[in-house]
């Protein structure tokens, strides 16, 4: 397995390799918890959001969860409408700026982070 740009990577039985679930994590738990009870999500909601915000595309959510995508489809919709988004990015930036709001700093993706001065 290879890491690219926050995606693991495998090889496959020609031996190409191809995009796997993305290994980036842009806010924290506790982050997750406020947004949720912010906007009012279900925890179901806040499952889904929290897997586009690491970059899952809807048909590996809806694999992932056991649900069919056009669900996946339905929850964002949900979602966008208690966030008052349209878009899978406005809801990430959203979601980022209220954690940093709260006074919680998001996390900084382990290839994104910046050493502190001492």
């Amino acid at each position: 397995m290879e890491e690219s740009q926050g995606f693991a990577s495998h090889l496959d039985g020609s031996g190409e390799f191809f995009a796997a679930q993305p290994n980036v994590a842009l806010m924290a738990g506790q982050d997750w918890l406020y947004v949720q009870a912010h906007y009012g999500l279900t925890d179901r909601e806040r499952q889904i959001a929290d897997m586009v915000c690491q970059g899952f595309r809807n048909d590996l959510i809806a694999a992932s969860l056991r649900i069919r995508p056009g669900t996946v489809k339905t929850h964002l919709r949900n979602i966008y409408r208690k966030v008052r988004v349209k878009s899978k990015l406005a809801m990430l930036l959203r979601f980022v700026s209220e954690a940093k709001r709260n006074g919680r700093p998001a996390c900084d993706p382990p290839h994104l982070q910046i050493p502190h001065a001492t």
